[in-house]
Parts: structure tokens; C-alpha cells; sequence
């Protein structure tokens, strides 16, 4: 069973305030799928309020249909805030196209924080590489952990990114290892 929109972030605002982070710069999509987006900004508000992380920034870019030049450059605005700001850890709501946009702008930025997560990158695995390139490397989508798996070592539902990144076991990343940098 899936957990609702507004239970999947608190538990990794946990791990950030332990970690050090003290503040959040969270962004959503908006314009479709709205109940869901409000559901993990939601989320983010009662993890960041239960951790006493204050919320520097809540903002909205327009909904992501399909990973364009116009949907990268929305992602460029939010950078350009998220930069302003300086928060500890990025919390973003997006779906797949919107995940891919932002990574592709964060690239095209330079733009490397201290932490990201966001709700959706990985609803589909293939072609994945092809789109974010190298960056697959360092995230990671929703995982259904095994107790018999240990460290980084992981199960994806269904399929794996180790066939496109095979050297990067120990590379490749959750939000827990995100948040090495604090």
C-alpha cells in the first residue's frame, strides 16, 4: 500500500534535522494533480513544523506535461530562487517529468545543494538514463527495502537501475545518503 501524499516526507526531514538542516526551500507543481502536490507540500509543512526546520520558501512552478525547453527553464526560475534563499535542504512535488526537469535545470545551473528530495523521479525506469544522464546516478526513486539487503544495496519495484548504472552500487543514492554532505 502506497502511503498518502502527506506521510512520505516527514520521516526524511527527520533525518535532515539530524543531520544539521535547519531550513527548508520546498516547491511544488501546480495546474493539474493539485490534491496530490498540496498533499506532500502538507507533508512537508508538518515534518518541518514537528523538526522545528523553518520553511524559507514555498513556491509553485507550473504543472510539467513533458520534459521540454519551457519546462526547464520553469525550473530554472526556482533555481534561481532556491540560490537566493540558500536553504539546507531542497523538498520538492513533482512527478516524473517535473523531477526530470528540475534535475536537467539544476545541471544547466550548476546548481548542486546540500540535499534534494522530491516526490517523483523514477515511475518509470526505462529510458531513464537517457534523460537525466550521468545525474541517475545520485538519485534514487521509491524503494521497497528487503531486511536480507544491507547498506546501500537495494530492491527497486520491479526493475533496477544497476542495468544502466552498474558500477554505482555504492554511488547510487537514497535520501539518506543526500544528506551526507551536512
Amino acid at each position: 500500500m502506497a502511503l498518502a501524499a502527506d506521510a512520505e516526507f516527514p520521516p526524511a526531514i527527520s533525518l535532515a534535522r539530524v543531520k544539521g538542516a535547519r531550513t527548508i526551500g520546498f516547491f511544488r507543481e501546480s495546474g493539474e494533480n493539485d490534491i496530490f502536490f498540496n498533499g506532500v507540500r502538507q507533508g512537508t509543512l508538518n515534518g518541518a513544523a514537528d523538526n522545528k526546520m523553518e520553511v524559507i520558501l514555498d513556491v509553485t512552478v507550473p504543472f510539467t506535461s513533458a520534459l521540454t525547453e519551457e519546462s526547464i527553464n520553469n525550473m530554472k526560475q526556482i533555481i534561481t530562487i532556491l540560490k537566493e534563499y540558500k536553504p539546507d535542504f531542497v523538498v520538492g512535488a513533482v512527478l516524473e517529468d517535473g523531477c526530470h526537469s528540475f534535475i536537467k535545470a539544476m545541471q544547466a545551473m550548476n546548481y548542486t545543494p546540500s540535499a534534494v528530495l522530491l516526490s517523483e523521479c523514477l515511475s518509470n525506469v526505462m529510458g531513464y538514463k537517457e534523460v537525466v544522464g550521468d545525474a541517475g546516478r545520485y538519485v534514487t526513486g521509491s524503494t521497497l527495502w528487503d531486511h536480507r539487503l544491507t547498506g546501500r544495496i537495494f530492491n527497486e519495484d520491479g526493475s533496477s537501475l544497476l542495468h544502466y548504472f552498474p558500477a554505482a552500487v555504492c554511488q547510487h543514492i537514497d535520501v539518506l545518503y543526500l544528506i551526507q554532505k551536512y
